[in-house]
């Protein structure tokens, strides 16, 4: 899309980013995601633990939590790249 009618608006970005974390919650098992500037959380239908773990996610009751040392910049694209290396694993 860029590449045709240059840089997209952010309203459009979002709208791209929500369908692809559905995508990629979808395709891993995740049923809920909550990414703030602080640190992501994922709620697993059904845990894989090990494939959690391998992503550098943290068991808090429930969910698995991604806390950077910094905040994130964009916690969309923070979300994404977190449910794209689970989809990848």
């Amino acid at each position: 899309l860029a590449d045709r009618f240059g840089p997209l608006p952010d309203a459009a970005q979002s709208l791209i980013d929500r369908a692809l974390l559905t995508i990629l919650a979808l395709e891993t098992g995740i049923r809920a995601v909550n990414a703030g500037p602080k640190a992501i959380a994922l709620t697993p239908a059904e845990a894989d633990k090990a494939a959690l773990k391998a992503a550098g996610l943290v068991a808090s009751d429930e969910r698995w939590l991604a806390s950077p040392d910094e905040p994130f910049a964009d916690p969309a694209r923070a979300a994404i790249s977190v449910l794209e290396t689970l989809a990848d694993g």
